[in-house]
């Protein structure tokens, strides 16, 4: 029907420490758990078969952020982005 299927890892985000969660919390947040850490592996999940060599984040003067994803020049041609 010309609809596409993506299948995306299920990651946990978990919220950056606050001085009443560090005392409820005994452990460290991992780097993977992070915000970033996770939108940046989801997005080498929509890519998977290309391998990503380089990302520029333009921010406008709105606020809004166009992320620019470059992809590696030999996967470039098999791959739309």
């Amino acid at each position: 029907s010309g609809k596409h299927v993506v299948f995306i890892g299920d990651r946990k985000i978990l919220p950056k420490p606050s001085h009443k969660t560090r005392v409820a919390n005994k452990q460290k947040r991992p780097r993977s758990r992070t915000l970033t850490s996770v939108f940046v592996a989801i997005l080498e999940d929509l890519v998977f078969p290309a391998e990503i060599v380089g990302k520029r984040i333009r921010i406008k003067l709105d606020g809004s952020q166009l992320i620019k994803v470059h992809l590696d020049k030999n996967q470039q041609t098999t791959y739309k982005t």
